[in-house]
């Protein structure tokens, strides 16, 4: 009998598939996460991110629940990140809702080690409808597509 992957991602059709990173483990994020003493300590792992090119997890800690993404060094830099992560500042400075980007005590907002670059992101409020969904699906109704279209635009008045 084959054994299952413990952790399955969105395959590019509609298939899921082992991931081509492996799962962020408890020991990684709450090596990631003391690096970022505003996060508190980890109390646990709650869910791993289905997408396909990198890794990610919801972990809890004793001052809320964050997400920790992981990618390789090769996909995101750190100094990619910082500018995407200026850019995410830049909305939140226009009013544009977006999750907080937490920072290292020496204020960086991305660490590495070894190969992987981590950032971390307070959980946003409210449901995620959409978080296990493949990307390239339609919105679920005209309403969803509506408020996505509302989003940008106001990314764009940003």
């Amino acid at each position: 009998m084959a054994t299952q992957p413990a952790h399955l991602v969105h395959g590019m059709s509609t298939a899921m598939e082992a991931p081509i990173w492996p799962a962020i483990t408890a020991d990684e994020a709450e090596a990631v996460l003391a690096r970022f003493p505003a996060a508190g300590r980890m109390t646990g792992l709650h869910w791993h991110s289905p997408r396909p090119f990198s890794a990610a997890t919801l972990a809890h800690t004793t001052q809320g629940a964050f997400l920790v993404k992981r990618q390789h060094r090769s996909v995101r830099s750190l100094e990619g990140l910082a500018e995407e992560h200026a850019f995410i500042a830049h909305l939140a400075g226009k009013g544009v809702s977006v999750p907080e980007v937490i920072t290292t005590s020496d204020g960086a907002t991305a660490v590495a080690s070894g190969a992987w670059s981590y950032e971390l992101h307070r959980a946003a409020p409210g449901a995620d409808l959409y978080r296990d969904s493949l990307s390239w699906t339609p919105f679920a109704s005209y309403a969803h597509a509506h408020a996505a279209g509302v989003a940008l635009a106001n990314v764009h008045e940003a």
